[in-house]
């Protein structure tokens, strides 16, 4: 019984430490991203990228560890936009 205590307060000492670095860590690249949307960049750390053809342009979209970015170049709008992994692309 002592092992599994041991083995238990170890563990929590470990997620203790892991936890919040991951949090910061993630905290980070979400405002690294968002920089780089509001400065008009590429977004850093996407998982995953896709490009949408339209008749009058393009859509690029970026998604992130919980976020989406998306960068419009139509005819008639031109803009980045970044929100949370739910946001939809506009019509």
């Amino acid at each position: 019984m002592k092992v599994l205590k041991i083995i238990k307060e170890i563990i929590r000492k470990i997620l203790a430490i892991i936890l919040p670095i991951a949090f910061f860590g993630w905290i980070i690249i979400v405002l690294i991203d968002y920089y780089n949307a509001s400065e008009n960049k590429d977004p850093s750390f996407c998982l995953s990228k896709e490009t949408k053809q339209y008749e009058d342009g393009t859509v690029q979209i970026c998604t992130g560890a919980g976020y989406k970015v998306y960068r419009y170049n139509l005819e008639d709008y031109n803009a980045i936009e970044f929100g949370p992994f739910w946001l939809e692309e506009r019509q």
